[in-house]
């Protein structure tokens, strides 16, 4: 319901992102709903041929890879085992998500959304320049970041066909 919300008030193709460490994109890491409601929602750890995805196998989406130094990308994913560790303390950042659609820069510690928490990692970690600030990015942004590059684009259903045999690591938008 909140990405057909966000779909619908920002006529984006693309509402939610995740990131990923391994060639199979198993698991997705991003911040979003933690049942089968909106809310309460919170870090969580998503699977391309499971729960809500095998449920709704037609969502289109689009994987987008980075290619960083080792230490980066160490670096990024110490970042998101670190919040695995611990997932109780982060939340859902729902006022943080307005204020990115009226362009107003705002950060929270311990809070995030999908596109935030992405941006975060990238950013922190050193892996790529963001065209704007974590508490600003969108995921449709991550399409306009000339480092990124498409690697996929279709339905949830093709992508979890796929990620079987991809050989190559990715991070997902």
């Amino acid at each position: 319901m909140v990405s057909k919300f966000i779909g619908v008030f920002t006529s984006e193709p693309y509402t939610h992102a995740s990131i990923a460490f391994d060639e199979g994109l198993s698991p997705l890491y991003s911040f979003a709903r933690l049942g089968k409601y909106p809310l309460p929602s919170g870090f969580r750890l998503e699977f391309t041929n499971a729960g809500y995805y095998k449920e709704h196998s037609g969502i289109p989406c689009a994987v987008y890879s980075l290619e960083t130094d080792e230490e980066a990308f160490e670096q990024a994913r110490r970042l998101v085992e670190a919040m695995c560790n611990e997932p109780a303390r982060y939340r859902y950042n729902v006022l943080g998500l307005a204020l990115c659609k009226l362009n107003i820069a705002w950060h929270r510690d311990h809070y995030y959304f999908c596109s935030e928490f992405v941006s975060f990692i990238l950013s922190t970690a050193k892996c790529t320049e963001l065209p704007k600030d974590p508490s600003l990015m969108r995921p449709c942004d991550f399409m306009r970041i000339n480092q990124l590059h498409i690697e996929f684009e279709g339905t949830m259903s093709e992508l979890a066909n796929r990620c079987s045999t991809s050989k190559s690591v990715m991070f997902n938008a």
